[in-house]
């Protein structure tokens, strides 16, 4: 009978009932492979789930029954995370002593489930690291009732004075020839974290002072193993999900309006993990809100979306509307890329020896396309920005990052290389690249950005050509 029927039919004490008899199943984790599945399930009892013990269930995908993983006795057991090869299953419980979370980790191949910490304090979120040697977690010391802003803390009583209590990235040895070590700054509250895929760093969304207080404000860092951090970005909203791309060289995250931590939602950002560029939203516009982040390979990003109440999946191209210049090397087939930039990139030359390649670059401006191709939608409080194209240079080896050449006040339209390489003839004029390219001027820019009029035209010009001898 269905289940709708059922409900209809029955009172209302055996529908209380029906419900208290209802599994409650959350944190639910496939493995890398997809060859197993992990979930956890609060224990039922007469009067519905109780929320002080639950088990783990482990069940490959191929019919077999599920395994029950445990750390020996009646528990409170969650927060599950799958090793690389997904042969071994990291999860928190409070076997040892209730309300204390410890650290565990099951093979799942022997059945064999080791402890790997004994400390006094909270634990939760924990990851494996990318060689699956080590575990990292979140640990706040000597706080095991401080949870975070959005789960109740231990009543206060006595006197009573502040204590900030710092939540760290803590790591420890699978094989227990350590003790847990924590490794971010000790005055910075980590909320979120992901390991870079060396494992020689994490991304981390994270405020300094009380935990309670400053989620709100929390900033996007790269969190070195030796404990050094520093700001890849400061949002002007909220921030969650930080994730390191595969090839390590950005952190992409969400970031928008939200009420709480836990409450994911906003457009998909992805930063230059180094800090040098701003971060760049891949999802203007987006009539819905991005839920969590993956990434699938390092040009594509996997997001869960909320859309009008229903969820979807989609897959992001992580460059967006932001070029990037690639060479080909038609003999060998081989492509690489030479840019790494935030901005509008356009009309490649190579240089006359073919060391160098110059191009056209808007800096931040990947929608700032000239003065007849749309440009981004302008919203909020809108202020005059002049952003400049400039004759920028790139060699070819990838030796040196991409280098603006042409003054920064000279919007250029177009450019040729003189035949030495040493000089560019160019069009170009003074302020916006919209409105003033009617007015443009003839100019020969030196390669050290010194630049002087060649000729100043009464109608508009283009086509700019040195000669072959560079006289002309």
């Amino acid at each position: 009978m269905p289940l709708a029927l059922v409900l209809l039919l029955a009172g209302p004490i055996e529908v209380l009932q029906m419900l208290n008899r209802t599994v409650e199943v959350h944190g639910a984790v496939i493995s890398s492979d997809g060859a197993r599945v992990a979930w956890v399930e609060q224990a039922a009892t007469p009067d519905g789930p109780n929320w002080e013990e639950s088990f783990i269930q482990v069940q490959e995908p191929r019919g077999s029954t599920a395994v029950h993983v445990t750390a020996g006795k009646t528990a409170d057991e969650g927060d599950l995370a799958f090793s690389p090869d997904g042969s071994q299953l990291a999860f928190l419980s409070d076997a040892e002593k209730k309300h204390q979370p410890q650290l565990y980790v099951a093979d799942l191949r022997s059945g064999q489930v080791r402890q790997l910490t004994h400390v006094d304090g909270h634990l939760q979120k924990p990851l494996f690291s990318p060689d699956g040697k080590s575990i990292a977690v979140l640990f706040i010391e000597g706080g095991a009732d401080l949870r975070g802003p959005v789960l109740p803390s231990a009543r206060l009583v006595g006197v009573v004075e502040e204590q900030i209590k710092e939540q760290r990235i803590a790591v420890v040895p699978i094989d227990g020839s350590a003790p847990l070590k924590a490794l971010s700054p000790p005055d910075l509250f980590v909320y979120e974290y992901s390991w870079r895929p060396d494992g020689g760093a994490f991304a981390a969304t994270a405020a300094h002072g009380s935990g309670d207080d400053n989620w709100w404000i929390a900033k996007l860092y790269a969190i070195e193993a030796n404990g050094a951090a520093r700001v890849v970005h400061q949002p002007a909203l909220q921030i969650c999900e930080p994730a390191w791309s595969p090839d390590g060289k950005r952190i992409a995250f969400i970031e928008g309006l939200m009420s709480d931590h836990g409450s994911n939602g906003g457009d998909l950002f992805v930063a230059p993990a180094d800090g040098n560029a701003k971060a760049r939203n891949l999802t203007p516009g987006l009539r819905g809100s991005v839920a969590s982040v993956r990434w699938r390979d390092p040009e594509k990003v996997l997001v869960r979306l909320v859309i009008e109440g229903d969820a979807a999946f989609a897959n992001v191209p992580a460059s967006g509307h932001q070029p990037q210049l690639y060479v080909a090397d038609l003999r060998s087939g081989q492509v690489r890329q030479l840019t790494h930039v935030d901005g509008h990139l356009q009309k490649p030359l190579f240089s006359p020896d073919g060391k160098s390649i110059a191009v056209l670059f808007i800096e931040g401006g990947a929608d700032l396309r000239g003065p007849v191709l749309p440009s981004a939608r302008l919203v909020g409080v809108v202020e005059e920005q002049i952003k400049e194209q400039r004759i920028a240079v790139v060699p070819i080896d990838g030796s040196a990052p991409l280098k603006a050449l042409s003054p920064p006040d000279l919007f250029v339209y177009e450019y040729s290389w003189r035949p030495d390489g040493g000089a560019f003839a160019a069009t170009a004029a003074h302020g916006s690249g919209d409105d003033n390219w009617w007015i443009a001027k003839l100019y020969a820019i030196e390669a050290n950005g010194a630049a002087r009029v060649v000729h100043q035209p009464a109608l508009q010009i283009c086509e700019p050509a040195w000669s072959p001898d560079g006289k002309r």
